[in-house]
């Protein structure tokens, strides 16, 4: 038998029809990201394509993070508030946000970094989602300010006594061996316990 070009190119169409049907009736497949929750709740509050886009697959890459904070800037500049995205990821903010800047500053975090800066930062020094205070702990053990006898309530006492009154007037506890808390191995370890 032979079969013309015509044929075969039908033949070749229904497949890929075929295909293409079969591919879409299938459902997408769940996300194994430890984050996966997360990124559904900030997809949910999402105000834009953009940030649709940077959250669609339960990872926000390195180039994303920057893009985001880069509009994040522009926004502000093009509301008259200078500012600038610092490396560590704060910013410096030269204007005096009183009155309507303070509505313009708010619009712009809404419209770039809402639901993308904060999920970035926990996804990467906590990329397996474990228990952030143990994380934490197990850093404080390392570094050799605390042992295994202090517990998570240990941990919630110190902060319970230092952060609700921070003013200079009061000096901050020290654990139980006398490193203060505001020493900056307890800050690295509070900020990035795994040290990524």
């Amino acid at each position: 038998m032979v079969t013309n070009r015509r044929e075969r190119l039908g033949a070749a169409a229904v497949v890929g029809a075929l295909a293409l049907g079969l591919a879409a009736c299938t459902a997408p497949e769940p996300s194994h990201s430890p984050w996966a929750a997360e990124f559904e709740e900030a997809r949910q509050y999402a105000v834009n394509d953009f940030q649709r886009e940077v959250l669609s697959d339960d990872v926000i890459t390195e180039a994303e993070y920057r893009e985001t904070r880069q509009r994040y800037i522009d926004c502000l500049a093009d509301a008259g508030i200078k500012a600038e995205a610092l490396d560590n990821g704060g910013y410096n903010v030269y204007s005096n946000l009183a009155g309507t800047l303070v509505d313009a500053e708010k619009a712009c975090s809404t419209q770039t970094i809402g639901g993308i800066e904060a999920l970035y930062g926990a996804s990467h020094v906590n990329p397996r989602h474990e228990d952030f205070t143990k994380l934490i702990l197990q850093c404080l053990r390392k570094a050799g300010i605390t042992d295994d006898s202090f517990t998570t309530e240990d941990w919630q006492a110190l902060n319970d006594e230092y952060y609700p009154v921070t003013d200079d007037s009061k000096i901050p506890p020290d654990f139980p061996d006398g490193t203060p808390l505001t020493d900056p191995r307890v800050d690295q370890c509070t900020s990035n316990p795994l040290g990524l």
